[in-house]
């Protein structure tokens, strides 16, 4: 039976924060060197589309309005939108049946 050593990388990605806690510059260091408070070694979870770094972890900056934005996901209308719409529909077809006289 062959067994493998797994031996620990001693180099791993950080990531240099501005002021704010956003990304600025993805870099390699070492992995048990003490860094200064703005080269974060923990890397942001998956699936974050704007990572930010707010007292000791990774958060979503992104507004839920942006991210639909990225999606291209359409924005729903409001019921008031889609009252106006129907109203709007409604009135198309009344002066339709009625011969355009409205």
């Amino acid at each position: 039976m062959i067994t493998e050593e797994v031996v620990e990388n001693p180099l791993i990605e950080a990531r240099i924060i501005d002021d704010d806690g956003f990304v600025v510059k993805v870099m390699v260091v070492e992995r048990n060197k003490e860094y200064p408070s703005n080269i974060i070694k923990v890397r942001p979870p998956h699936g974050l589309y704007r990572a930010r770094w707010v007292n000791g972890e990774w958060v979503e900056d992104a507004t839920q309005n942006e991210i639909d934005e990225k999606n291209n996901i359409p924005k729903q209308p409001t019921p008031e939108e889609r009252i106006s719409r129907l109203e709007d529909a409604l009135l198309i077809q009344i002066d339709n049946e009625l011969g355009g006289i409205l």
